[in-house]
């Protein structure tokens, strides 16, 4: 049974490149996980937390603008579902399939809503479709 124990971000970087598009922007969000490696958290007594550093990206097309968080997430397992995964990675950055699912559904979650903060700011959609409020037709 897995767990998220901990998410961290470490750079935040966010640029606004054209104020005026004249036709639609394309927005495009991607996590990549960039290194797997043991973690020993001081004072707790966890066994099997595996350090996922990440990258996140959120393209606005053509070229309008950028935003890229990067951190990692804390992710505990078993100590041997923890050496398997980590084991994986150090052969052929491989990810194990279900803490892939896991840990990239933390990424999305915590980067999209933290891109949606630095979105308005920058003055720039936001890098998720929100659901509308429409009026009743009659």
């Amino acid at each position: 049974d897995m767990t998220i124990v901990g998410f961290n971000v470490n750079t935040i970087r966010a640029e606004i490149k054209k104020e005026h598009v004249e036709r639609g922007i394309n927005i495009s969000s991607t996590p990549t996980i960039t290194n797997i490696e043991p973690k020993n958290i001081p004072g707790l007594s966890m066994s099997g937390v595996l350090s996922f550093s990440f990258d996140f990206t959120t393209k606005y097309e053509p070229d309008v603008g950028e935003i890229f968080l990067s951190g990692n997430v804390l992710y505990q397992q078993s100590e041997t579902k923890a050496k398997k995964i980590l084991d994986a990675w150090e052969k052929d950055k491989k990810v194990d399939d279900d803490a892939a699912v896991d840990v990239l559904n933390a990424i999305m979650r915590r980067c999209i809503a933290k891109g949606i903060e630095l979105a308005v700011d920058l003055r720039l959609p936001p890098p998720i479709t929100f659901p509308r409020v429409t009026k009743a037709k009659k």
